[in-house]
């Protein structure tokens, strides 16, 4: 049996994308620190970027969102491919899905699903396992 997980809402997100032929400094500029010998770079919150013997300026680097910021997909539930909700939640036949296959058991990860998550840890026969994106 085809299964899919159910899905009823996708927010859309938007990524920007820089050229890898020019390389700007970055304009969100974090502290650089030097401690116990070390260069840090200011991450987030409690946490620091060990920068010492970098190759590149880290003024230079981009940043993203965070650390731990996009929530993995933990457990998910499965329906039939047929089942009408899927329809409701614009999964159809043409919606393209990472699939994946293990013993026998086919199950299929929306890529739109996988945009916004990244991670799905799920399981098959009681064995733990995760779809990356």
């Amino acid at each position: 049996m085809n299964r899919v997980p159910l899905l009823l809402s996708f927010p859309l997100l938007l990524l920007g994308c820089t050229s890898t032929a020019e390389v700007v400094p970055n304009q969100h500029t974090r502290p650089i620190v030097e401690r116990d010998g070390r260069r840090l770079l200011w991450a987030d919150e409690d946490e620091w970027f060990d920068v010492t013997g970098a190759s590149i300026d880290p003024v230079r680097f981009q940043y993203g969102i965070g650390k731990d910021r996009i929530p993995s997909v933990e457990s998910p539930q499965f329906v039939s491919a047929t089942d009408p909700r899927l329809a409701a939640a614009g999964v159809g036949p043409d919606t393209p899905v990472l699939g994946v296959v293990v013993e026998g058991e086919a199950r299929a990860y929306p890529v739109e699903l996988m945009d916004l998550h990244e991670v799905v840890n799920d399981e098959f026969a009681g064995e733990p396992y995760a779809v990356l994106w």
